[in-house]
Order: structure tokens, then C-alpha cells, then sequence
């Protein structure tokens, strides 16, 4: 038996040193990694099942003021 697709996501999630956040075709967050939330101080777990509205204006409301111009 190998790993399971869910497994296989959650491991990508938890190891990827890239900032991961999918969102599906209705503009839900579907996925959200653990490097995002080191970057932008959140729990990655409360992004998912958000509107990409809501999401991204947390990410932005969570970057610091110095940042927001890049």
C-alpha cells in the first residue's frame, strides 16, 4: 500500500520552503501552508474554507506597514 493522497498533501505542505496557498475554482481557500503562516504570523489552518477576499486581506493586514509597498 503506498501514502495516501492526503498524506501526500499534508507532507508537501509541512516541508515546502515556499509559501503555499491554493485556492479552488470558486475562490475558496483550499489549501494553505505552513511556511505561509510562518511568513505572515498566521495559523494556516484558519485560512482555509475563506473567501480569497478575506484571505488575502488578512495576509496584507499581517504584513508589516514597510512591506505593503513592494
Amino acid at each position: 500500500a503506498g501514502v495516501t493522497k492526503p498524506i501526500l498533501i499534508h507532507a508537501i505542505l509541512e516541508t515546502a520552503e515556499e509559501a503555499l496557498l491554493v485556492f479552488d475554482g470558486a475562490g475558496v481557500c483550499a489549501l494553505a501552508g505552513r511556511k505561509l503562516g510562518e511568513l505572515f504570523d498566521v495559523e494556516p489552518h484558519q485560512l482555509v474554507g475563506r473567501p480569497r477576499s478575506v484571505v488575502l486581506t488578512q495576509l496584507v493586514l499581517a504584513t508589516p506597514a514597510w512591506l505593503r509597498w513592494l
